[in-house]
């Protein structure tokens, strides 16, 4: 830095030279010409400490050609750039620098009415009674001739299936009484250990058939069966069991009228 010359250092007053001087030092000091302050003294100042304005605008520009010019995104986190290339604005976070999408890039989701309802907030919902057939979730690939059955367990959905195979359900008596319960399919196996009354629950409503088989397999000592005051069998008159020690029979039933009343028609007996 020049030597600036004051009275109060001289003791006496400056001379014209002496001011000129003093002109051409000043000029020769200030920020924006001298390399010296402003590389070192001016640079060191600013970097030291965080820069306040007090409230008042810092006008700048920071605009940067490419990305590969931005400088270190660890060094300067938290910083603010334009690269000029991709015509995006980016921040420093973690090490990388972040681009900020355009107004014109932000996702708006519509509001949807009818069958299917949107707010903005993205939450979908589906009125009731609107997916059918083709909304559904198949498990797998259609085979000509197949049938969609229900898948069980919490896979749910439905499958293609061959149609050649049905569940069957195993029941058991307790208290002599057993419940045949239509909505777990239509084929059931009843290995006697008692006497029993049964009934049957859960057919289809009225103008619809549900209809069902039931194999019963004799025990040891000759169980009996009470059968639902429901059932019409031929003749009004229910059959016999077959009396030996694991003998099977087996029944057929239908109803058409909502269970009102069930046809019996035996199908098989001693069968083994």
């Amino acid at each position: 830095m020049a030597t600036i010359v004051t009275r109060s250092g001289k003791g006496s007053p400056l001379t014209n030279t002496e001011v000129d001087a003093n002109f051409t030092n000043l000029n020769s000091d200030k920020l924006e010409t001298s390399a010296a302050y402003t590389n070192a003294n001016a640079v060191a100042a600013v970097v030291a400490s965080d820069l306040d304005m007090g409230g008042n605008k810092v006008l700048f520009g920071n605009v940067y050609s490419a990305l590969v010019d931005l400088p270190s995104a660890s060094t300067y986190h938290g910083m603010f750039a334009h690269v000029h290339a991709t015509g995006l604005a980016y921040y420093a976070h973690s090490g990388a620098w972040v681009p900020l999408a355009r107004s014109s890039d932000v996702y708006t989701h519509p509001n949807h009415t009818g069958e299917v309802t949107s707010t903005s907030d993205g939450a979908t919902v589906i009125a009731d009674n609107i997916v059918d057939e083709a909304n559904l979730k198949v498990s797998n690939t259609p085979t000509n001739g197949y049938v969609l059955t229900a898948q069980s367990g919490n896979t749910g959905g439905l499958t293609w299936d061959s149609g050649l195979s049905e569940e069957s359900t195993t029941i058991t008596s307790s208290s002599n009484a057993a419940t045949l319960n239509l909505n777990n399919g239509p084929n059931f196996v009843h290995d006697l250990t008692e006497n029993v009354t049964y009934t049957f629950s859960n057919p289809a409503a009225s103008g619809k058939v549900s209809s069902f088989t039931l194999k019963v397999i004799q025990d040891s000592t000759a169980r009996t069966i009470t059968w639902p005051s429901s059932v019409d069998w031929a003749a009004a008159t229910a059959p016999t069991l077959t009396a030996t020690n694991n003998g099977v029979d087996i029944f057929v039933f239908f109803t058409n009228d909502g269970g009102t009343t069930y046809y019996g028609f035996t199908a098989g007996q001693a069968m083994a």
